[in-house]
């Protein structure tokens, strides 16, 4: 797992006015929360979020530099403007290193382009949840389609990740992840067959 990092400012002003006035000037409000800290309002640069969410998500990990203090971190939640998209508050969970944590990992669709023409990803399921130490948490389930063929269908059960004795996956095993279809093909009705309905005779009782 790579170490990604994100300087944060402790925040001396709360409030939903205040919270405006910093998006204002490109600043990102965010909170900070975990069972043995107290919990912390933070500020952070709107270019470097960007540049995080990105490529991360719910679920990811990130050191967070705090005043000179590294806190480890997972994203809990984040908000996006309805209209502009751009990012306006975030939650952070700090982690502590002997304690188990609960997650939900985004799940990464690799190799879509590789998919055989006329072939469709049916997706059902965006993320999963594990347990683990925060040591082997992962980031992401990534999930390589370049050999797919028509007719897979992908259990939870199925995952590689369903081997590594440090991870404990939380969602049902049973559900499928995806599978491989194609379109369904409209047929039109034989006109012969129309013209045959049309000419049938109407009977009408006396």
């Amino acid at each position: 797992m790579s170490k990604s990092i994100l300087n944060a400012n402790v925040r001396s002003l709360i409030g939903s006015a205040e919270s405006k006035a910093l998006r204002r000037n490109n600043i990102v409000p965010a909170i900070l929360y975990g069972n043995n800290i107290e919990n912390q309002v933070l500020e952070l640069e709107a270019t470097e979020v960007n540049k995080y969410l990105h490529a991360n998500g719910i679920g990811s990990s990130v050191y967070l530099q705090i005043n000179g203090e590294e806190v480890f971190a997972i994203i809990k939640d984040f908000q996006r403007d309805v209209m502009s998209r751009k990012p306006i508050h975030i939650d952070f969970q700090a982690l502590t290193m002997g304690e188990n944590i609960k997650v939900n990992v985004p799940v990464h669709y690799l190799g879509r382009t590789n998919l055989q023409d006329g072939l469709i990803l049916q997706t059902f399921m965006d993320s999963i949840e594990i347990q683990t130490m925060p040591k082997y948490l992962i980031d992401k389930v990534e999930i390589d389609l370049t050999d797919a063929e028509l007719g897979d269908t992908i259990h939870v059960s199925d995952l590689p990740l369903m081997q590594d004795e440090n991870i404990e996956i939380l969602t049902d095993a049973t559900l499928a992840v995806y599978a491989i279809t194609e379109p369904t093909r409209f047929v039109e009705p034989d006109e012969d067959e129309d013209e045959v309905e049309a000419e049938e005779p109407v009977i009408i009782p006396e």
